[in-house]
């Protein structure tokens, strides 16, 4: 059989032309039931073929209407006599045209073949020939189908003529043709797929087309061959952008370039093309990208940018991974932002100093010994400015509420403080001492107070000593609250606290028992 694109299909010399096919009965076959096996070799316009492309992929319904027309084609024929003879006959019967399958054969001489026989094989034919239309043979075997129907066309000829057996012979072997036919299926869309490929490869898109849907018909769930199909749609666009790719290239214009070799490769990701092309030009590209990269780098560190220093060093790095001057340049980036860094902590730490504000000072000097823990004016000025901190601390506890001194204990905490701040040294600092000076001072000076008895209570001052029986006593205490406890023998102990503060001077204070058990 001949494959597509083969020699079309040549009439045997003295066959009369055929404008019109009749049944054995005589009179012209209508146009609505012919069959496709009665048409003229090449003939589509009432085929099944036809039907098929209208009505979808409803297979069932076509099988079933394609035989329904040609079961009532025979059963035209069938109104023929059916006892009657085929005639003998000894002639050849001519090679159908094209590549047909039906061999150059004798016509039998058996007078035992009817009618009815005759019939039946063509029935056989029929049935054979609509499934194969369903399955779209015409697409993917056109040559074969071609020479299929030209001898169904002579048998029908031979069946005119009265030569049964002969025209019973011929539709045999077209059913033979159309099985071994429907047999060689995945063999057509074998080849089909190898042209459609090789089509595509000298980038033949039109023709890859047409030979990847000859494929899909011969075979619906071939995915290589959807595929190709698709790849085939798109091959105009690839070869444009592949196109823009080199004028880019020619103009020097690499970048541009290799966007439009990545538009390739986005429109066909098979194609090898677009992916060497960005491999030729990606070193250059690459190395490009890093010197302007590196360029703008150390440009942004010289003006002290370290942020833009950074971000320009990373697109470097992405550009060239693994670069030892980029590594270089990160280590100096770091050391210089380091140092200035470092510079700016100083420069807040004296200036907080200065101000005595050694709380801020305290941050900025924690601060740089994380930068570098062996900078020395950081570990120096943070011991300097935690004591500060802690004294300043101590001395406003104090001078926040001075009747914190009014006792012996806290008193004697605040001498130790003056003591260790000697005469203060900064401004601030001078000044605090100074006035908590003055605060103890005054904390330190007892005042009078008068205390009244009945002579009988026992008089006592908590923490201070006994002070007896007595109608009036005359005492000092320093400024503190004090706790007097009055006790006599069958009487209730009676207790006052008095508060004695500078400036404030008190009344007599009675202690008496007076409440009998």
């Amino acid at each position: 059989m001949g494959g597509a694109g083969g020699p079309p299909p040549m009439t045997p010399p003295g066959t009369p032309p055929r404008p019109n096919l009749r049944s054995p009965a005589g009179g012209e076959i209508p146009a609505a039931r012919r069959g496709p096996d009665l048409a003229a070799p090449g003939a589509r316009r009432a085929s099944v073929e036809t039907v098929y492309r209208e009505s979808g992929d409803n297979r069932g319904l076509l099988i079933g209407g394609a035989l329904f027309v040609l079961i009532a084609i025979a059963a035209g024929l069938v109104l023929m006599p059916t006892g009657e003879r085929a005639a003998p006959a000894t002639d050849q019967v001519a090679k159908p045209a094209g590549n047909a399958v039906t061999p150059v054969v004798a016509e039998p001489r058996s007078a035992e073949v009817t009618r009815a026989d005759a019939q039946a094989a063509l029935q056989a034919a029929l049935q054979r020939q609509a499934e194969l239309e369903v399955a779209q043979a015409p697409r993917w075997a056109e040559d074969e189908w071609r020479g299929l129907l030209a001898g169904m066309t002579n048998a029908n000829e031979a069946f005119q003529r009265g030569r049964f057996a002969h025209a019973k012979q011929l539709w045999e072997q077209a059913v033979a043709g159309f099985t071994a036919l429907r047999e060689r299926r995945a063999e057509f869309a074998a080849r089909h797929l190898r042209d459609a490929d090789a089509a595509l490869a000298r980038d033949q898109s039109e023709a890859a087309r047409a030979a990847y849907e000859s494929a899909v018909a011969a075979d619906p769930d071939s995915e290589a061959a959807r595929t190709g199909a698709a790849r085939a749609a798109r091959r105009p666009e690839l070869l444009a952008a592949l196109a823009d790719g080199r004028n880019a290239e020619a103009r020097g214009d690499q970048e541009q370039a290799a966007d439009a070799y990545r538009r390739a490769s986005d429109i066909d990701g098979v194609d090898p093309r677009a992916p060497d092309a960005l491999q030729r030009i990606s070193g250059s590209l690459a190395s490009a990208r890093f010197n302007a990269a590196m360029s703008r780098a150390l440009q942004s560190l010289d003006a002290g940018r370290y942020a833009d220093a950074r971000a320009a060093l990373k697109d470097a790095e992405a550009a060239s991974p693994g670069d030892v001057a980029a590594r270089d340049l990160r280590q100096r980036i770091d050391a210089s932002e380091r140092a200035a860094s470092l510079n700016r902590l100083r420069r807040q730490a004296d200036e907080a100093v200065a101000r005595e504000d050694w709380a801020t000072a305290v941050e900025r000097y924690q601060a740089a010994l994380k930068l570098d823990a062996d900078t020395g004016f950081a570990r120096d000025g943070l011991a300097r400015a935690q004591s500060r901190l802690e004294l300043h601390r101590q001395l406003d506890h104090y001078l926040a509420r001075p009747d914190r001194l009014y006792g012996a204990e806290p008193l004697h905490n605040a001498k130790q403080l003056l003591k260790a701040a000697g005469n203060g040294g900064e401004p601030g600092l001078k000044a605090k001492v100074d006035k908590l000076r003055a605060a103890v001072e005054v904390a330190g000076t007892p005042l009078g107070v008068t205390l009244r008895s009945d002579g009988e209570t026992e008089v006592a001052i908590y923490h201070v000593s006994k002070l007896g029986r007595f109608q009036e006593l005359g005492l000092e205490l320093t400024p503190g609250d004090y706790t007097v406890v009055g006790s006599r023998d069958g009487y209730r102990d009676v207790r006052r606290v008095i508060q004695v503060r500078p400036g404030l001077p008190l009344p007599p204070i009675s202690i008496r028992c007076t409440e009998a058990l």
